[in-house]
């Protein structure tokens, strides 16, 4: 493998993410973010004994979360209060209601291109530029009393591009078995907008939109277990941690009150956790 020119990392990753239980109805609390599958692979070039390219990309499958409560008598309320410009009569359609959905949405996908240094066989390091998208969305939608219709709408997307930096310690077990621990730090300039939606009595009362741009960081931490299946192609199993602070999420836009100038703000303030398994084969040539 260490005589390999080139390479090729295809990985099924199977991860869930914090959040997705946040709810602005009295309704039963949402579940969590469940386990998704999604797909990573890398492509990489080793240029001589030392120095390398290589370029990969990852894509998450869309997590949701939901829940619906139906009140035949009309029992149904909401978290959110009247703000300055509203006043009770415009969250009519979603307390004294009829029907709650609640409902939550995350994607994520990435790539990243790096330039690659191999030391002794037992440890690799990398620089590089990394892309990092994530959006978001909760809606709460509401069938008041009297069959009126009502829609709260936040969507937050997170357009991430910096530099990152990390590498690779290598621990080979006998001629077929070997582990890894892999890190990642990532700085980004976050460019993110926020959209709120808010429509009472089958009305539309708002819709605010907003962008910004900030500092944001990532870091990931993965450990593996490699199985060599001939002298240039072996299996890969691991855990990972991903962790990005400074980004805007649709939870995070929720200041509890709903006015004409709620959502003229976009908020970068929240974090997200993802964490999970990977299963793959590397092929070298």
């Amino acid at each position: 493998i260490s005589g390999a020119s080139d390479y090729l990392f295809t990985e099924l990753l199977y991860m869930a993410r914090d959040g997705g239980d946040f709810t602005m109805s009295y309704a039963p609390q949402q579940e969590s973010y469940g386990f998704e599958p999604g797909m990573r692979m890398t492509l990489g070039r080793r240029l001589d004994s030392i120095e390398g390219r290589e370029f990969g990309f990852t894509v998450m499958e869309t997590m949701t979360s939901h829940t619906s409560a139906v009140s035949p008598t009309n029992t149904l309320f909401t978290w959110l209060q009247p703000g300055s410009g509203f006043n009770a009569t415009n969250l009519s359609s979603f307390n004294d209601a009829n029907y709650h959905h609640s409902f939550s949405k995350s994607h994520y996908h990435s790539a990243e291109y790096n330039r690659v240094n191999w030391n002794w066989d037992v440890m690799s390091t990398f620089i590089g530029l990394r892309y990092t998208g994530m959006d978001e969305l909760y809606a709460l939608h509401s069938v008041g009393g009297g069959g009126d219709l009502g829609a709260y709408r936040l969507r937050a997307r997170n357009h991430m591009v910096g530099p990152q930096a990390g590498g690779t310690l290598h621990y080979d077990i006998g001629r077929k078995l070997s582990f890894s621990l892999a890190a990642k730090i990532a700085a980004y300039a976050n460019f993110y907008q926020t959209d709120t939606e808010f429509a009472n009595n089958s009305v539309r009362l708002m819709d605010v939109k907003d962008s910004a741009a900030d500092l944001a960081w990532g870091t990931e931490l993965a450990c593996f277990a490699h199985y060599s299946l001939t002298p240039r192609a072996r299996i890969k199993g691991g855990y990972e941690l991903w962790f990005y602070e400074r980004v805007a999420t649709s939870e995070g836009q929720v200041t509890g009150f709903v006015s004409p100038f709620s959502g003229s703000v976009a908020r970068n303030q929240d974090e997200a956790i993802f964490y999970g398994f990977s299963l793959g084969l590397e092929l070298f040539r």
